[in-house]
């Protein structure tokens, strides 16, 4: 921490560092895991995909992988303080959180313009499971409880947005004060140096001629005293 700067917290009392560091560690441990085993599943000839099943897990195990890579980028950054790859940790959350909202929204506005017999049966599809059959049965029950998680998802991931872009400015304020400390320390201090060897009388008795009030004998010091 550079001297002067406040440390931001969050949850009232912890460091924001910490937050980065266990949320950024927690996600790219995930999403290498889940890229892991969708690149397995792909590229294994034991697993059978048809056209649109092989596209849609390549497409997911790409975005995994890429969310792999920026949240180990988030990690390195909060362990050595970098700026930037928190920075771009940061950026990559609101472009998730964006993309979370856009897709909850379609969803919920779809999932309250079916029928109730339209939704009852989507949420059966085919299954012979009587739990299943049963639970499907409570449609006004399941749409409030999906739309109050999705809600309440939003809000965790917005506040997380909120804690790594308060890490982000605090990274500023630091290396704003460390350049500016490093620019001091590399400036030549001014030394007092005499300016010739000239009596301290000399420039009374011979002035030189410039546009100096004193330097007429009329005016000068002592001009008015009397002998």
């Amino acid at each position: 921490m550079a001297y002067g700067i406040t440390s931001q917290k969050f949850l009232c009392c912890l460091p924001v560092r910490i937050c980065v560091f266990l949320l950024s560690f927690l996600e790219f441990l995930s999403a290498g895991i889940i890229a892991g085993l969708l690149w397995f599943a792909v590229l294994s000839k034991d697993h059978h995909f048809d056209g649109r099943q092989k596209t849609a897990a390549i497409i997911l195990a790409s975005l995994m992988t890429i969310l792999f890579i920026v949240c180990l980028c988030g990690f390195i950054g909060s362990v050595i303080r970098s700026r930037s790859l928190v920075s771009l940790y940061s950026s990559t959350l609101a472009w998730l959180l964006g993309f979370s909202l856009g897709t909850g929204i379609f969803y919920i506005v779809e999932m309250f313009s079916l029928s109730k017999a339209e939704f009852t049966q989507k949420c059966e599809d085919g299954t012979t499971d009587q739990d299943a059959i049963n639970a499907c049965q409570h449609v006004n029950e399941t749409r409030f409880i999906v739309t109050g998680w999705l809600i309440f998802q939003w809000l965790i991931h917005l506040y997380v947005c909120i804690v790594v872009n308060r890490y982000v400015k605090q990274l500023e304020e630091e290396d704003s004060v460390k350049y500016h400390l490093k620019d001091l320390s590399s400036g030549v201090n001014p030394v007092y140096q005499r300016a010739g060897n000239r009596d301290s009388l000399d420039a009374l008795a011979t002035p030189k001629a410039a546009p100096y009030a004193y330097s007429d004998a009329n005016h000068s010091f002592g001009s008015g005293a009397q002998a």
